[in-house]
Parts: C-alpha cells; sequence; structure tokens
C-alpha cells in the first residue's frame, strides 16, 4: 500500500506514464495469454487427429489382413487336396502330405500367419502348416468350440516347440461337411505401441463387441488394471458414434479416449490419451512465451529509459518556465514535471473559477432581468442561452431567518455562509425530481431556476422544499419560507415569475407565514376563494399590526399592489363592513381586555392600540359601549 500511496501521489505525467506502462504489459500478457490458449487448443486438436490417423491406420490394416485370409481361404478350398480332406474321399498319407506342403508354402508368403489348417470334424483329420502332432488335438478342439459358439474370431494363446504365441484365430465353416479352414495370425499385427519399454508407454487397446480383450499387449495391460475393460466398454456401450468414431474427454481421470470400430472384425481400438501428455506440450510452450514476454518487456523498459533520457531536458526547460509562471521557485529540482502539474492545475482552478462566475452572474442577472455587467462574446452568451435552455421555467424563492439574533458585523459573513450551504442542498435535493440550479441573491434570499418541459409542475417540488426546510432546521438552526412564482415560456420572462414570487415573498413576511406560497395555485383559483383568500390575509396582517397608527387601507392595498377601492370593495363584500370600521372594532375589543387586565392610563392604551390621540379613543368607545372607557374598568 505504501508503494502505491508513493507512485499515485507523483505527478499527474508520471502517473500517466505508469498507466501506460502497466496497460502496456496487461494487453502484452492478454495477447499471449489468447495466443496460448489458441496454441493449446491446437495441440489438442493435433494430438487427437494423430491419435485418428494411427486407429485409422490400424481399421484399415486389420480390414486388409481380412480380406488376404477371405482370399486365403477360397484358394485352399479350390485344391482338390483340400477337398478331399474335407470329404473325406479317398484320401492318403501322400493326398495330406501334398496339402501340408501346400499350406506351408502360403504360411511362407503371409509372414504373419502362425498356422494353417484344413479341418475334418468328422473323421478328426487335421492337415496343418505347423506340422506338430502334439497340436492337432487342439487346433480341432479349437474349432469345435468356436462352431458351437458361433465365434468364428477368438483370440488365444498356442504353444508351439514349447513356445508360446498370442494369435488370433479365424475359422472358415462349411456345416454340410461339418468341416472348414482354420487361420492363425500373429496378434503383433492388429497391435500398435509406442515406447513400450519405457513408463510413459502409448497403447492402442482392442477389445470385441463383448468388452473382452484382443491382442496380448492389451490382456496384459487389462490384466495390470482390471477396470479398464470394463471402462472402455462402458464407454463405447454409453457413446454415439459418428461414422465408427467417437471422443470421450474424462475430466475425472484426467485423459480422454478416443475409439474407432472396424466393422470387418467388429472390434474396438482405443487409444487413451493423458492430460500428462498435454501437460508436458503446455509446459514447453509456457517457457517459450514467457520468454517472448520477457524480451517484449525489457524492449518496453529499454525504450522507456531512452525516451525518458531524450525528453528529460525538453521537460526540464519546460518546467523551469512553469516554475516562474507560478511562483514555484522554492520547491525542489528532482521531480521536474511537479512544476508543470502545478502549473497546469493553477490554470485550471482558474478557467474553474472564471466559469462558474461567468455562470453566476448570467443566472443572477437572468432571473432579475438585468443584462450581463461584463463584456461577453456573442458565442458565449448564446452557449450560456443554448446550455439553460428548457421548454418551461418557474422561480422558486427561499428566505432564510435564524433563530438567534446575529450581530451586524457577523451579519454579512453569517449569511453568505447559509446562503451557500442552502444553494448546495437546494441543487442535492431538488436535483433529485428536476433540473434546476440554485442562485445567491440577496442577504437572506437563494433563488432555485427551475427548468421544466411543460406549463404544469409535479407536487414534487413541495416535498423537495418541505425537505430542505426541514433539514435546514433541525441541522442548521435555520427557518425558512418559500414561494414559487409564475411558469413562463422563455429565458426572457423569467424575471416576470422571479418578481411574482417575490412579491408572494413579502406578503408571506408581513403576514408572519412560513410555508411555501404558490402563486400559480394563487391565480388559478376561482374568483370567490381568490377574494376569500385577500381578505384573509388582510385580517392577519390586522391582527398583527393593529397597533401601527400608519395602519390604512391604503397602505394595505399598496403592499398587496392592488387599488385602495378595490380592495376595500371586497373587504366590505367579504366581511360585511368596511375595513375602517373593522380597524375600530378589533382595536376598541383589544382596548377593553387592557382596561380590564392591565393597570395601563388610557392614553397609554391609547397609543398601545394606533390611536391618535386619547380623545379620539374615548369617543369611539363612549360611541360603541355607550360609556368611557374609566367607567368601564371601574365597573369592570
Amino acid at each position: 500500500m505504501k508503494k502505491i500511496k508513493k507512485m499515485l501521489s507523483h505527478s499527474i505525467y508520471r502517473r500517466t506514464f505508469y498507466l501506460y506502462a502497466i496497460s502496456s504489459v496487461l494487453i502484452m500478457m492478454t495477447i499471449l495469454i489468447c495466443v496460448f490458449g489458441m496454441v493449446s487448443a491446437e495441440v489438442k486438436k493435433q494430438a487427437k487427429e494423430t491419435s485418428y490417423q494411427i486407429l485409422q491406420q490400424l481399421v484399415s490394416s486389420s480390414d486388409r489382413v481380412c480380406e488376404d485370409i477371405g482370399n486365403m481361404m477360397s484358394s485352399i478350398l479350390s485344391k482338390g487336396k483340400a477337398l478331399k480332406v474335407m470329404q473325406n474321399t479317398e484320401v492318403d498319407k501322400t493326398d495330406e502330405y501334398w496339402l501340408f506342403l501346400e499350406l506351408q508354402n502360403l504360411q511362407g508368403y503371409y509372414s504373419y500367419i502362425d498356422n494353417i489348417a484344413v479341418l475334418n470334424l468328422n473323421q478328426d483329420i487335421c492337415v496343418q502348416s505347423i506340422g506338430a502332432n502334439e497340436f492337432t488335438s487342439e487346433t480341432l478342439e479349437t474349432a469345435r468350440a468356436m462352431v458351437e459358439t458361433n465365434q468364428y474370431i477368438l483370440p488365444r494363446d498356442i504353444s508351439v516347440v514349447g513356445k508360446t504365441k498370442s494369435v488370433i484365430t479365424f475359422l472358415q465353416y462349411y456345416p454340410s461337411q461339418n468341416s472348414g479352414i482354420l487361420v492363425d495370425i500373429n496378434s503383433d499385427i492388429f497391435q500398435y505401441s509406442l515406447n513400450e519399454q519405457t513408463k510413459t508407454a502409448r497403447v492402442v487397446y482392442l477389445i470385441d463387441t463383448s468388452g473382452k480383450p484382443v491382442t496380448k499387449v492389451t490382456r496384459e495391460k487389462f490384466n495390470d488394471e482390471m477396470m479398464i475393460a470394463e471402462y472402455l466398454f462402458q464407454i463405447v456401450s454409453d457413446m454415439e458414434m459418428k461414422e465408427n468414431n467417437g471422443v470421450y474427454d474424462d475430466r475425472r481421470n484426467q485423459q480422454m479416449v478416443l475409439v474407432t470400430k472396424s466393422e470387418s472384425l467388429d472390434w474396438w481400438f482405443c487409444d487413451i490419451l493423458s492430460y500428462s501428455y498435454f501437460n508436458e506440450q503446455y509446459k514447453k510452450m509456457s517457457i517459450i512465451f514467457v520468454g517472448i514476454a520477457g524480451v517484449i518487456l525489457g524492449a518496453c523498459v529499454l525504450t522507456a529509459f531512452l525516451y525518458s533520457k531524450k525528453t528529460n531536458r525538453k521537460l526540464l526547460k519546460i518546467a523551469n518556465h512553469c516554475r516562474r509562471i507560478a511562483g514555484l521557485d522554492e520547491l525542489p529540482t528532482d521531480n521536474e514535471l511537479a512544476y508543470i502539474e502545478k502549473t497546469m492545475s493553477h490554470i485550471s482552478h482558474e478557467k474553474y473559477m472564471n466559469e462558474n462566475y461567468i455562470n453566476f452572474w448570467f443566472l443572477k442577472n437572468l432571473i432579475s432581468g438585468q443584462g450581463i455587467p461584463f463584456i461577453l462574446s456573442k458565442e458565449k452568451i448564446l452557449s450560456l442561452q443554448e446550455k439553460y435552455a428548457s421548454p418551461c421555467y418557474a422561480v422558486l424563492l427561499i428566505g432564510i431567518q435564524t433563530k438567534e439574533e446575529i450581530q451586524e458585523d457577523r451579519r454579512k459573513e453569517e449569511y453568505g455562509i447559509y446562503r451557500f450551504m442552502i444553494c448546495n442542498l437546494a441543487d442535492e435535493i431538488f436535483g433529485e425530481n428536476y433540473r434546476c440550479k440554485a442562485v445567491d441573491l440577496e442577504e437572506s434570499i437563494v433563488a432555485v431556476l427551475l427548468f421544466i418541459n411543460s406549463e404544469t409542475i409535479s407536487e414534487d417540488y413541495l416535498l423537495c422544499y418541505n425537505k430542505l426546510r426541514d433539514f435546514a432546521e433541525d441541522n442548521m438552526g435555520l427557518l425558512l419560507a418559500g414561494s414559487l412564482g409564475s411558469i413562463v415560456n422563455s429565458q426572457g420572462e423569467v424575471f416576470l415569475s422571479y418578481e411574482k414570487a417575490r412579491q408572494y415573498m413579502k406578503v408571506s413576511n408581513l403576514i408572519g407565514k412560513k410555508e411555501l406560497i404558490d402563486s400559480n395555485q394563487v391565480s388559478n383559483v376561482n374568483y370567490q376563494e381568490k377574494n376569500q383568500k385577500l381578505v384573509e390575509s388582510i385580517i392577519e396582517y390586522t391582527e398583527l399590526n393593529y397597533s401601527d397608527a400608519d395602519l390604512s387601507l391604503k397602505s394595505i392595498s399598496q403592499m398587496f399592489h392592488l387599488s385602495t377601492a378595490y380592495v376595500g370593495k371586497i373587504f366590505k363584500t367579504i366581511q360585511g363592513n368596511s375595513y375602517a370600521s373593522y380597524l375600530v372594532n378589533y382595536r376598541l375589543e383589544k382596548s377593553k381586555t387592557l382596561l380590564l387586565e392591565t393597570n395601563k392610563t388610557v392614553n397609554e392604551i391609547a397609543g398601545e392600540l394606533g390611536f391618535t390621540n386619547a380623545t379620539y379613543f374615548t369617543t369611539l368607545f363612549k360611541n360603541e359601549y355607550g360609556m368611557t372607557p374609566t367607567t368601564f374598568r371601574n365597573k369592570g
């Protein structure tokens, strides 16, 4: 981890070089592994093809042997002396001798034949090329056993002149004469073996359709490994063959078994390829590939070293220039790229800050409806307009108020921090549902410009505002008030949404409401509901500010940006009396409470209730209740 951290602490250029080197090595290793896999697959394919060629050669050789034996038996049958023996018609010792010589001549022509016999099973006559009398009874018994079992190809061992040979016996039987021709062939002709004297001997196994071994080598192997016979027979029984060929990949025993069937002999030729053979080949290939990888890696390192040497002087020259620009002369000189990185970081930071500054003023002036206060190119203005383009816009104003009073000398700094935090929070919270941008406007105001797709806005904005308000109150000790301006269709009308939001924000502050006011809902309610809400707002504001001597229908109208006559008419329609009467009655009702519950003088109560003088207050009180304030207090 320390080495990794140290490497990551280098300059961006050195890290790029390291990344390039590591990527090159990884790509190279990936390519080598892919090539290794392809070569490995080719080795495996080549081994299978070689094995198939061996098996096909053995099958072809066996078929030719069968064909030769058939021709030889036909030739023997055509000889008159052989027919006499088989039919037992006027046979004498001279005929048998001449037949013996003919059989020996045929045996001499086919080097792989160990014995040829012409048999008459009725008379127990056996004329054979071996000519050994002690072998006659064994030949007759073998022929009878093969006839009884209908097995006309039989592997067996024969003993002649004290020598034991493994042969394959072929019998051509003629039922009408109960006679036949028997041929013993050396079983080695059907066997293929490599390195028989070593532990890694490779043997082709031969089994018949019942799973019994055919050749001597196969029988010896089966005696050493008793389960191999059942193993091979199970494989050839279960496999689905294509043209009498098949491959069985035995991953459990780490070997492949390739099998081919001879139709003429009805035998299975089986070749077992151990995975160790492939592993040995892979090991050789691995050494070659590791060598290639080492050469390529060495070439990469040497190239990098030479390139570094060649470019070091130019980089140092650039670095010295950059260190003067960035004022970094005090830095050590062991890492020349550090100066370039510091300078580039400084330039990137300045560019980032300048870009943010431009975006801030563009959005702020877009909201307030003012022009850009600094010179920008036409292309830059067009790019900003395109960047913030949207089908519709709406401005959400958020007012910030602290729970505790802030000292005047700290107020500007504190509110600057609060606005910064609220802007970040608003971007994060509203950004979950809307495309938006929060903008720092005034001492206690933050604007959130919402980019929306239609002239209606989903109710998610209210949930986002409540989430922001609750978080600010619970974690920052701030009280938020909000108002949403009207939805507009172009950037040029964004300031109209802002003005509408600012108007309702002012109303919200005046009447002390802290919940969000949606100007779209206020303006869209029906006429009666609109008037009712207006009167309710006037009453609420009056109840909070009745002590203000300047409170009047005119001041209320100015606050709501409405005409005095219009507000007076609406108020009288809803309440049934004029605003002046309502204000006087409300103040008089408050005076009754003050007269009974406090010891304040009439003059003090009149001033506290917003009356211009005590005489006027007394006159109004007496006209309303039929007695002076003092009499009312005494009676109470």
